[in-house]
């Protein structure tokens, strides 16, 4: 069994992105400086690696359903 890839300390933020990834609506893809997602190919959305704080979770999330919205795609609470 391989180990799961870790996305950033967060483990809330790893959890909600690999959910993310696993559903399809998400893709990785590594940055020189910061790693980031690419939302139904069109997107890009970086990853807070070390979040300074518990907002930054709740911040991303934000930053995602803002993305599936502009793009017209219902956001299901995971």
């Amino acid at each position: 069994r391989l180990p799961m890839k870790k996305y950033s300390n967060d483990k809330e933020l790893n959890k909600f992105i690999r959910q993310l990834i696993k559903d399809g609506i998400a893709s990785f893809k590594p940055g020189k400086k910061h790693d980031f997602l690419l939302v139904n190919q069109i997107q890009k959305i970086t990853i807070p690696g070390t979040p300074s704080d518990r907002k930054s979770y709740l911040n991303f999330k934000t930053d995602i359903r803002s993305a599936l919205q502009c793009q017209r795609i219902p956001f299901q609470q995971l």
